[in-house]
């Protein structure tokens, strides 16, 4: 009896009901029919049928046969190529690849190869063409290979939509590039992949970028996923530029997450893994972009393939992680909870690079054989090295450097002076961080970073450094074994203001040298140091 009022209410608003379309033909050709007589129902013709029947959440699956034009004996997949844009879908849809027979998702556990069986590829008009495939209303994406397209997928505000479960960019083997312009221009509610294996998008080769944002998100889910290298883990299989670009106004961003299977996987993009940019944030206020619980540069077996080395030999080396927003940065890069620190590894340029916005707090991530600055703190997107500390912090307080210094160049701690109870197994440490009292706000917040057998930097001890401390010495006791091959020191005011990294070499022998050498053969996953970033779940070794 309840639902009858529902029902008369549907009916009266004409709202039809959700629709099945089978593609049963590899044909270019409009074919809308879609009845159980054979090759009557193409992808082109299924969009246009969903179209027209502004159904709720319409389903195109497929059931190609082996007798069809399309299919590929040597893969055994069936290849749809388009010889001009497909409609612009514009009723919500749902388009299956893993309907298909023989097609299945990945079981792969988190930071391993991806292995989806994909039966359906759609190979578009080249990355100068047009679109894979064009979102304007709610779209979700599943189990097919897309590839040499100008975007693989282009999507439209409100969503929401889901990619899951794609290669992007390669063959169907994951393996080879068939290169996009760009794999998914993201707008309006998208969720990128997901915590379950099968979730897992590969974006590879797609020239300028893999995530490029043209218009507004209000939010966005980016989880499970790799980015750059081929699905084996162990080749860059063609140039891809940008990981995730974010551009414009973004309401809501989450990339990675604190449990292993949603941490995103980044390798080998020419410039920047994420970067970050636009307009400013007029306020301060809670992070709308969190990267958390990620790994850059190290893929199957500790391979190092390191980001922003640039497309070729002669390009300077380029942050990791880029971000710059003219104003409250409103962005945060790790985190305290328990796995939400991120692994930067063999960094071509600095892993994280702030600019032209403040507040951006830097905490819980571990190093890995940075190859420059860990962290870069600028006033301008030409990242310039190591900033000095200046007397009594004022650099970014009260004076036009305000508007364009990352994170208010915040100093960072000194050590003035340093012993070893080797009985006692303490580290004691004088250190003094010269920031006056009216240039930050404080508590300070001192992270000290220890070097594990690896070489990896992780977070070892947290230190408090108060305002009736501001730039005096304070000596703080350590235990001492986090720190015999090295210490880092990060300090991050109240505020969230994070400074560069400041690093000394092994505190009892010489050798840092080998420590370092010997970080690219470390075992995978490199987060064998799994208390490091405390995650739930860690992969065991291929």
């Amino acid at each position: 009896m309840t639902r009858l009022p529902l029902l008369l209410a549907l009916l009266a608003t004409g709202t039809a009901a959700a629709a099945t379309y089978t593609v049963d033909t590899s044909s270019d050709d409009s074919l809308s029919a879609c009845t159980p007589a054979p090759q009557d129902c193409s992808l082109r013709g299924a969009i246009a049928a969903a179209n027209a029947s502004a159904g709720e959440s319409d389903l195109i699956q497929f059931d190609l046969p082996p007798e069809d034009a399309g299919f590929q004996p040597d893969s055994g997949h069936w290849r749809i190529a388009s010889a001009t844009a497909l409609p612009l879908i514009t009723s919500p849809l749902s388009i299956d690849g893993f309907t298909q027979v023989g097609a299945m998702p990945s079981a792969h556990a988190p930071f391993q190869p991806i292995a989806h069986q994909l039966r359906v590829e759609l190979r578009g008009t080249g990355p100068d063409g047009s679109a894979c495939l064009q979102g304007a209303a709610a779209l979700t994406v599943r189990g097919l290979v897309l590839n040499h397209c100008r975007e693989a997928i282009f999507l439209f505000e409100p969503g929401p939509h889901g990619i899951e479960g794609n290669y992007l960019g390669t063959d169907v083997s994951g393996e080879q590039a068939v290169p996009n312009r760009a794999g998914v221009s993201v707008a309006g509610e998208v969720r990128i992949g997901g915590d379950q294996p099968g979730q897992s998008n590969l974006f590879a080769a797609n020239r300028s970028g893999a995530l490029v944002q043209f218009r507004a998100v209000s939010r966005l889910v980016v989880q499970g996923n790799v980015f750059g290298s081929d699905a084996t883990l162990d080749a860059i299989p063609g140039r891809q530029d940008y990981g995730l670009s974010l551009s414009n106004d973004f309401a809501e961003a989450l990339v990675g997450g604190s449990a292993a299977a949603e941490g995103n996987l980044f390798l080998g993009h020419g410039f920047n893994a994420i970067y970050a940019f636009g307009p400013s944030a007029s306020q301060a206020g809670p992070p709308l972009l969190r990267i958390v619980g990620n790994v850059f540069g190290v893929g199957a077996g500790g391979l190092a393939l390191g980001n922003g080395s640039g497309p070729g030999a002669s390009s300077p080396p380029q942050p990791t992680v880029a971000l710059s927003r003219l104003g409250y940065c409103r962005i945060a890069v790790g985190g305290d909870a328990p796995g939400e620190g991120n692994l930067f590894a063999h960094d071509a340029g600095p892993a994280i690079a702030v600019s032209n916005c403040w507040n951006l707090p830097l905490l819980g991530n571990a190093f890995l054989d940075p190859r420059n600055l860990a962290i870069d703190l600028a006033t301008s997107n030409a990242f310039d090295g190591p900033t000095p500390n200046d007397p009594g912090d004022l650099d970014g307080d009260g004076s036009p450097l305000l508007t364009s210094a990352g994170n208010r160049l915040q100093n960072t701690a000194v050590v003035e002076n340093m012993t070893i109870d080797a009985t006692a197994g303490e580290l004691h440490l004088d250190l003094r961080v010269d920031t006056a009292a009216s240039a930050a706000s404080y508590p300070l917040r001192i992270d000290a970073l220890g070097r594990d057998a690896a070489g990896m930097l992780v977070p070892a001890a947290t230190l408090s450094y108060a305002e009736d401390d501001a730039q005096q010495i304070r000596r703080f006791v350590l235990p001492l074994a986090p720190f015999e091959r090295g210490l880092g020191l990060i300090v991050t005011d109240a505020a969230g203001n994070s400074s560069e990294l400041a690093l000394l070499g092994p505190l009892f022998r010489d050798g840092f040298e080998s420590v370092a050498a010997d970080a690219a053969s470390a075992p995978w996953p490199p987060l064998a140091r799994q208390a490091t970033l405390s995650r739930d779940e860690q992969p065991s070794p291929p």
